[in-house]
């Protein structure tokens, strides 16, 4: 069969799948499985594909509920299977289908970064949990029908596999996402050693990473305690504020911002305090969103640089149905270069909070750093993903001028996060964010057919798509570090570096590259 039947072949079975075929050609279709080898064989790799990847989309959340990049790591081969240009529905269609025989590696790559996230293997999240099954496994079609891919994802992708083949039955726990939880149920870690022991682990052993994260969090119960001290570090107060909940967390926070006032992290939580739990009366809740507009526009005034506040209060806004406040929100947002949840501040303030708690103060200072930004990226993803819900909404209502501006908008938010990172957490929740925002543009653009609009899309997606191959590769470097030996000293010095400046530039850290470097050849 040649490569324009093979082609012809595979664009019906594909509609065979999805049901689309006419009566009289899906009998046909029906006929040329049962009675060719080659077509039956076809129709199982692409059915395994399909279901694969549908597992893997399901489960590959990187933090927040309806965020994931899996349509952004499969466009990484857009270039050499699909045309750029797509105007209407039926040729975006198409495009998809031109992407089929690159599936397979596309899937590898994200199921590895799905592994890799939480700067190890798992997607917290704080909220959501899955039954741990999977999808069938991903049967190899012949090589002929895959094309090369670009060298940058095949040398990405052939690493990625590598180290996901190395787990073994392990596999399945890839993108498995946790629960943050409150309580006294491990016992605090007895050295630095232990802790790394634990990342370690974490690279293997998916299950493992639920203990830094729950050796991160303060027991509820001490988290009161170190509040009430009244010589309490009021960054400190913003730390155990995370295991407090409702009035009890806005008190605390209250306490804190009239303690900072030139502190723009304690009132950005202070708003996420008011607007995490709504009130179920009506008249509170309008009150809390009135408190939080009011610490965010705090927040604009100490920090005119971050454009964070100003997506925080279009979707307070958008809440209260203000839409052309919103709106004009997105607008100021657009003139900022970055922006920033405070990640690398919150850190510091969780080692300092984690060593009151009577941990020793190099392993409050480790489990720290390799859990930094995770509270963050949380709220970055589950933001974008409110005002894509509202985008969406306005789609279905037919204001398409309305979802285009906020779908415009969570992009770049996306970018900015991005922009603004010093944690690899940060830059996930930013390519995450970028990745859906496009996904709802390129809905947008083939419903109202515009050519340029899906053009610009398909840009957009091609260059997210490098971002994501080279933040895998850092990924992967940052696990093959922990899986080196160290000393205790040099694990001191790298929780200090993440602490002070982030991770993102770790490894272009002279004390880090001198540590890590190979040993030179006789």
């Amino acid at each position: 069969m040649n490569a324009g039947d093979m082609d012809k072949l595979r664009e019906e079975l594909i509609a065979y799948i999805e049901g689309e075929l006419a009566p009289e050609a899906r009998s046909r279709v029906e006929r040329e499985i049962e009675n060719s080898p080659e077509v039956h064989a076809e129709l199982e790799w692409l059915r395994a594909a399909y279901a694969d990847l549908e597992a893997i989309e399901h489960k590959a959340r990187i933090h927040a509920g309806s965020i994931d990049i899996v349509d952004g790591v499969m466009c990484a081969v857009k270039k050499a299977t699909a045309p750029v240009e797509v105007v209407s529905f039926e040729k975006a269609r198409s495009a998809k289908r031109a992407l089929w025989p690159a599936l397979a590696a596309a899937a590898a790559v994200m199921a590895a970064i799905g592994y890799l996230v939480f700067s190890g293997p798992d997607a917290p999240a704080t909220n959501g949990t899955t039954n741990g099954t999977t999808g069938p496994q991903l049967a190899a079609p012949p090589k002929s029908n895959v094309p090369e891919l670009p060298t940058s994802l095949a040398n990405s992708r052939d690493a990625l596999e590598k180290k996901r083949k190395e787990l073994g039955p392990d596999a399945d726990e890839i993108a498995k996402p946790l629960v943050l939880t409150q309580g006294p149920n491990l016992q605090l870690p007895g050295g630095v050693d232990e802790v790394i022991a634990a990342r370690r682990d974490a690279t293997t052993k998916g299950a493992s990473v639920d203990k830094l994260l729950e050796w991160a969090r303060l027991d509820r119960e001490f988290a009161r305690k170190l509040v009430d001290a009244p010589d309490a570090d009021p960054d400190v107060l913003v730390a155990a504020s995370e295991s407090l909940a409702g009035e009890e967390r806005r008190r605390v926070l209250l306490t804190a911002v009239g303690k900072l006032e030139d502190d723009p992290n304690s009132r950005m939580q202070l708003a996420r305090a008011y607007v995490d739990e709504p009130a179920a009366d009506p008249r509170t809740a309008e009150e809390h969103q009135a408190q939080a507009l009011t610490q965010l526009s705090d927040v604009k005034s100490i920090d005119p640089e971050n454009a964070l506040p100003y997506y925080f209060e279009a979707k307070v806004q958008l809440d209260e149905g203000d839409t052309e406040a919103a709106l004009l929100s997105l607008q100021s947002a657009s003139g900022l270069s970055e922006a920033s949840a405070y990640s690398l501040k919150s850190a510091l303030a969780q080692a300092e909070a984690l060593e009151a708690s009577g941990m020793e103060a190099d392993v409050a200072r480790m489990v720290a750093a390799l859990t930094a930004g995770v509270d963050e990226n949380n709220f970055l993803c589950q933001l974008a993903a409110d005002l894509l819900e509202y985008a969406q909404g306005f789609l279905s209502a037919n204001d398409t001028a309305t979802a285009e501006a906020i779908y415009n908008g969570v992009e770049q938010l996306g970018r900015q996060v991005e922009a603004g990172a010093d944690l690899s957490q940060e830059q996930l929740a930013g390519v995450d964010i970028q990745r859906h925002a496009l996904e709802g543009l390129g809905q947008l653009y083939t419903t109202v057919e515009s050519a340029d609009g899906v053009a610009s899309v398909t840009e957009a997606t091609n260059a997210l798509t490098v971002d994501v191959i080279e933040l895998a590769e850092f990924l992967t470097a940052l696990d093959e570090l922990f899986l080196k030996p160290m000393t205790t000293e040099f694990w001191n010095l790298l929780s200090g570096i993440v602490l002070v400046s982030g991770d993102i530039f770790l490894f272009e850290n002279p004390e880090i590259a001198s540590a890590t470097a190979p040993a030179a050849t006789p």
